[in-house]
C-alpha cells in the first residue's frame, strides 16, 4: 500500500513537471495573464501602439483559447503551443465594428495580419514576444 501511494505520487510529480515544461522552456507563463500589446511590426522596424487604445492577448490554458482587442473589435480563436515554443493560432475571428479614426483601424489591421501567422512564443521578464512570418509582436504585463 505504501509503495503503491509513492509511485501515484511520484506520477502525479513527473505529470506535473511535464506540463510546466512548455511554458518554462518559453522563457515563463504566458497563460491567463492579461497581455497589452507595446509594439509591433517587422523587426528593426517596430511601431508603438498609437492612439488612446488598448490592444490586447490572453491565452487560457483550460480550453486553449486566446481573445483580446484588436483596439477595435474583439477577437478570439484557439492555439496550440509545442514544446519547442512553436505557436499555431487558429480560428481566428473578430467583431465588425469599425474604428472612428482610419489610423487607429489601419493598426488594429496590422496586428490582425501579424497575430494568425504567428511561429514563435518567448516570455523575457515582463514582456510576451510572438514572432512569425509577417511580423514581432511585443506584449506587456
Amino acid at each position: 500500500m505504501m509503495r503503491m501511494s509513492f509511485v501515484l505520487l511520484s506520477l502525479i510529480t513527473v505529470s506535473l513537471i511535464v506540463s510546466g515544461c512548455a511554458a518554462n522552456n518559453c522563457g515563463g507563463d504566458f497563460e491567463n495573464i492579461a497581455w497589452k500589446l507595446k509594439e509591433y511590426g517587422t523587426p528593426g522596424s517596430l511601431q508603438l501602439v498609437q492612439g488612446n487604445t488598448d490592444i490586447t492577448l490572453q491565452f487560457e490554458s483550460k480550453e486553449k483559447q486566446v481573445n483580446g482587442s484588436g483596439g477595435c473589435n474583439s477577437y478570439f480563436g484557439s492555439y496550440n503551443l509545442d514544446s519547442n515554443c512553436r505557436l499555431k493560432i487558429t480560428g481566428l475571428g473578430a467583431t465588425e465594428r469599425a474604428c472612428l479614426d482610419p489610423a487607429l483601424m489601419q493598426q488594429e489591421q496590422n496586428y490582425f495580419n501579424i497575430l494568425p501567422n504567428a511561429e514563435s512564443l518567448l516570455v523575457e521578464g515582463e514582456e510576451l514576444h510572438i514572432s512569425g512570418s509577417l511580423g514581432v509582436l511585443v506584449y506587456t504585463r
